[in-house]
């Protein structure tokens, strides 16, 4: 997971700091080079996942896991990054009062 320095808001927009990683996203490792080994691509989702499983424990739920949000570091290790629409949703509700976590609510980024 990757780490949050940093929050706040500015000019009614939040942000936060993250470090800077050295590397590449997943997305843009499968668009240059293609399909992964199956080991590689197993070790990736169990860092992933490991990742994850370290949000949930402090109650953080991602919300948008894609290629494009795995940062593999240059030592090859898989980082989960851009919890931003978690860090939204905490809380938040739709104009009816209703959680938008709720059914028929898909948060993320849309489909191309």
């Amino acid at each position: 997971m990757l780490a949050v320095f940093d929050s706040g808001e500015a000019a009614g927009q939040l942000w936060y700091a993250m470090p800077y990683v050295a590397g590449e996203s997943l997305a843009d490792r499968l668009e240059r080079a293609g399909p992964l080994p199956a080991a590689e691509a197993v070790r990736i989702v169990a860092e992933a996942a490991q990742g994850l499983a370290e949000a949930h424990a402090q109650g953080i739920v991602h919300r948008d896991i894609k290629p494009a949000n795995l940062l593999l570091g240059p030592d090859g290790s898989t980082l989960v990054a851009d919890f931003g629409i978690a860090r939204a949703l905490a809380g938040a509700t739709t104009a009816t009062g209703a959680p938008l976590t709720e059914t028929g609510f898909s948060p993320g980024t849309p489909a191309s």
